[in-house]
């Protein structure tokens, strides 16, 4: 008997045998046992380079056990590309990638450190581990260590005195330097997420940046470097554990925290307002502006959570107390949970979520976009739409509407938001920029594709800032200028990364090394940016301070009492004076 093996790019994961019993058939002068052990093609996401039951599995993708596609019954016809699936980010980023030699698992794992490989798309961490707030990996640990407990800490303590400022701070325009630092933060953080750095949490991304700075040009105690191609700082090496949680109790987390921040703020506004009785108009305004400080804060992190619970997709599944396997629609964040569409809740909860990642920043652009100014084509269209209707009320013999002339009443809000800005919609284009950031995270395919897709849109936004200049400080638009160049070298680093990690080239010691340098390179670059932002704010913020206390030792030297008014008198002179409505500068007004 002859045993022949699977051809060049086919595996199988079942052993011939000869069976006496088979059929026999005489060919080319030799007896050969028809015994078939089902030769596959090799699927894209495997790397089959030794015999057939040699494979290793990419890092990113999940499959059950490779032995049960052939030991199992499998429903539905299903291909061996279907019992593979694609994880989201995160989960599947082992330190080293599962390897099969001969039929039989040599090394590595399919999941992130701690996760269990049983659990569908690695959704859960192993007994006994907890999921962390800095990493994919989950770690054994049983008490809080004091490091998540700081961090928790400092993190409260943040938004408390968030709060607090917003509370307490005079209503002047909102400063572009948020607005520049959420773009560099919430796309570094995504960038870093796509690559296999983990969580895109704004409010951990400088942390991130940092451990990622020190890891790669640190390494670890001995001075030696992970060698394998998909080594990432999804590792445990720098985490901050949550006892008892799981990933997609850290995820929703990450999500939902901001919207605690908003209610917060909403809290403390009302409680300011019933103990000081302030005017209503000037709380309604600081109200407004507050909330669209916050959502500046946390509209990445809330995208990102509704995008990635609405994405679905079909996973192998073992039936219950049976050896057959199928496809089940589960959730892509969470594959123990069906489907949204499989629950009227999961709709409301969906349509909720989507309706606030569309609609509220729609809402802004049109209430902008109303104001009562030619330069503005939604007013253009509105002015049209009022002429008509009244022209026609005066033809059917009613009185004409003077609506269209009347005082708009936004003008002090809208100065307050759009002061700093030369563009009156650059703020919906960044809320537009950020989605689309995360839409690309979640539903364009990880690797190299969705690499070439944030590489298009960051060339795409520079270009348009550079062209218009949005903000009215030359400061701020070189700085962003700067920090959307930055992210442009970042993205295009990450596409050789991702190409490296596919295992789209061959792995030798010279091209590991390389890859190795450039990754160093691109941490090296990201904690630049974080410099420069920092440099740039202790400039700006640093001569604001010194302006300010000019003007009080000036104050101090005036003499009040030579102006034959009280200190009440002048205190409310300058405050008229400095009020947005009466404001004859403003670029709202002129």
């Amino acid at each position: 008997v002859m045993c022949q093996a699977c051809e060049g790019g086919t595996i199988s994961f079942q052993r011939g045998s000869a069976n006496a019993n088979a059929s026999m058939s005489l060919g080319d002068g030799v007896t050969i046992q028809q015994n078939s052990v089902q030769c596959l093609p090799c699927p894209s996401s495997f790397l089959c380079d030794g015999g057939p039951a040699d494979v290793q599995i990419q890092s990113g993708y999940w499959t059950l056990p490779l032995p049960m596609f052939w030991n199992t019954t499998v429903q539905q016809n299903l291909s061996l590309s279907e019992f593979v699936s694609t994880c989201p980010p995160g989960a599947c980023e082992p330190s080293v990638p599962l390897r099969y030699a001969h039929g039989k698992v040599d090394v590595g794992s399919l999941c992130t450190d701690g996760r269990d490989p049983l659990a569908p798309l690695c959704c859960r961490c192993m007994t006994g581990k907890s999921a962390s707030l800095l990493s994919g990996a989950c770690v054994d640990i049983q008490e809080w260590p004091a490091l998540t407990a700081v961090f928790l800490a400092v993190v409260v303590i943040f938004c408390v005195v968030y709060v607090l400022y917003l509370l307490v701070r005079p209503l002047s325009p909102q400063s572009p330097w948020l607005r520049i630092v959420m773009n560099y933060y919430s796309v570094v953080g995504l960038l870093y997420a796509s690559a296999g750095g983990g969580t895109s949490l704004v409010i951990t991304g400088a942390l991130m940046l940092l451990a990622e700075f020190g890891v790669h040009n640190g390494g670890n105690e001995d001075g030696d470097v992970s060698s394998s191609p998909s080594s990432n700082s999804s590792s445990p090496g720098f985490a901050l554990p949550v006892p008892g949680a799981s990933p997609i109790a850290v995820t929703i987390f990450e999500g939902l925290f901001p919207l605690l921040v908003v209610f917060a703020f909403l809290f403390a506004s009302l409680m300011q307002w019933l103990a000081t009785r302030k005017r209503k108009a000037q709380e309604r305004k600081r109200v407004f502006v507050g909330l669209f400080s916050v959502l500046l804060l946390s509209y990445s992190s809330i995208t990102n959570l509704v995008f990635s619970m609405v994405k679905c997709q079909d996973v192998p599944v073992l039936a219950f107390n049976t050896s057959t396997v199928g496809l089940e629609n589960r959730l892509l964040a969470h594959a123990d949970w069906q489907c949204w569409t499989e629950s009227a809740w999961g709709v409301v909860l969906v349509v909720v979520g989507l309706a606030f990642v569309f609609a509220l920043p729609l809402c802004i652009y049109i209430w902008q976009g109303l104001f009562p100014s030619d330069e503005r084509w939604i007013y253009r269209i509105h002015r049209r739409f009022s002429n008509v209707r009244s022209r026609f009320r005066t033809q059917s013999g009613g009185r004409s509407s003077s609506r269209l002339h009347a005082e708009w009443k936004g003008v002090s809000v809208l100065f307050l938001v759009e002061g700093h800005l030369r563009v009156w919609y650059w703020d919906a284009v960044l809320f537009a920029r950020r989605a689309l950031f995360e839409f690309v995270f979640v539903f364009v395919p990880a690797g190299l594709p969705q690499q070439v897709v944030f590489v298009l849109l960051t060339s795409t936004f520079l270009t348009m800032h550079a062209h218009i200049n949005p903000y009215d400080s030359h400061i701020a638009n070189f700085t962003e200028v700067i920090s959307y160049t930055i992210l442009l070298v970042v993205g295009v680093v990450n596409i050789s990364h991702s190409v490296f990690i596919a295992n789209l080239v061959v792995e030798t010691e010279a091209s590991r090394g390389y890859f190795e340098g450039v990754t160093q390179f691109q941490a090296a670059l990201s904690f630049g940016g974080l410099c420069v932002l920092g440099c740039a704010l202790a400039g700006i913020y640093a001569g604001r301070l010194w302006g300010v206390m000019k003007r009080r030792m000036s104050k101090k030297g005036a003499a009040l009492p030579s102006t034959g008014k009280t200190e009440k008198e002048s205190s409310f002179e300058l405050e008229v004076k400095s009020s947005p409505e009466e404001t004859p500068s403003s670029p709202l007004l002129a």
